[in-house]
């Protein structure tokens, strides 16, 4: 049904991918804004993320600073969830 939005699937042309990657980062956003306004959450937020030039990268927010860091590998966002300072929730 929605096989043509199956991330495996090669996208075609140059407009696809700008509008595959703007409603991808869009909707990420989106997802940031709604686990805000919705709860309370002070759980960290953790989304893969790609630019329309096919640059990938971890984007990690963390609530209860409100700030947001940026990084190239898995293991350095497990780094990042280490250093964390645990709260009851």
């Amino acid at each position: 049904m929605l096989s043509h939005l199956d991330p495996s699937v090669p996208i075609q042309g140059k407009s696809t991918q700008r509008w595959w990657f703007s409603l991808k980062s869009a909707l990420a956003n989106l997802g940031e804004v709604l686990g805000t306004i919705i709860g309370s959450s002070r759980e960290p937020v953790v989304t893969y993320q790609c630019t329309k030039d096919g640059v990938c990268f971890w984007r990690c927010y963390d609530p209860i600073s409100q700030q947001t860091f940026r990084f190239a590998t898995e293991n350095e966002v497990l780094q990042w969830l280490e250093r964390l300072p645990f709260t009851e929730y």
